[in-house]
């Protein structure tokens, strides 16, 4: 899949960050146990 275009790309990756450090904060709250 290649992105058409930098904005594409760009949009792609802030995409695939946040749902990255979404995952991994609600990973980390369910270790601390809140």
């Amino acid at each position: 899949a290649e992105p058409k275009s930098p904005d594409a790309a760009d949009a792609l990756a802030i995409a695939i960050t946040h749902a990255h450090h979404r995952q991994s904060a609600t990973l980390r709250l369910k270790v601390v146990g809140i």
